[in-house]
């Protein structure tokens, strides 16, 4: 297996898009939207999606996360999910997620055939983001 750099990112939730339910066994669902850019290979992008999170007993989130990555003239939409561990003493919460993406841009096509991993984390202060996106598609 290989690990590639694909892209990074610089995200954020938008204000007053945060919408919380109890889910009567003790765990929290979520719902937000964010947006921000997107850097593929020195090419600059943006990135727009939703969040569906759980927020378990245990204190960890469960991302789930679809949305949009627009470079130029091409539209990749992508679903990420995965695991957000508990703040850190700097109210940082560090992710990881599988990726995947469909487009049918000629010029990214072959990403509907690749499997992501992104890495990131979260300022719990602001809502900001920050990750990295690998290509781990075995070969």
């Amino acid at each position: 297996m290989r690990s590639e750099l694909l892209y990074t990112t610089s995200q954020a939730y938008l204000a007053d898009t945060i919408v919380t339910a109890p889910t009567g066994d003790s765990s929290l669902q979520l719902y937000g939207r964010g947006e921000g850019t997107v850097d593929w290979d020195g090419t600059t992008g943006t990135i727009e999606w939703t969040n569906f999170p759980e927020l378990r007993p245990d204190g960890l989130f469960t991302p789930n996360v679809t949305g949009v990555i627009r470079i130029g003239a091409a539209s990749i939409m992508y679903r990420m999910s995965g695991l957000s561990l508990e703040p850190d003493e700097s109210g940082f919460r560090r992710f990881v997620g599988s990726v995947q993406w469909w487009t049918d841009d000629p010029e990214y096509r072959w990403l509907t055939k690749r499997f992501g991993v992104e890495v990131g984390t979260i300022d719990t202060s602001d809502g900001s983001l920050t990750s990295t996106v690998y290509d781990v598609t075995p070969v």
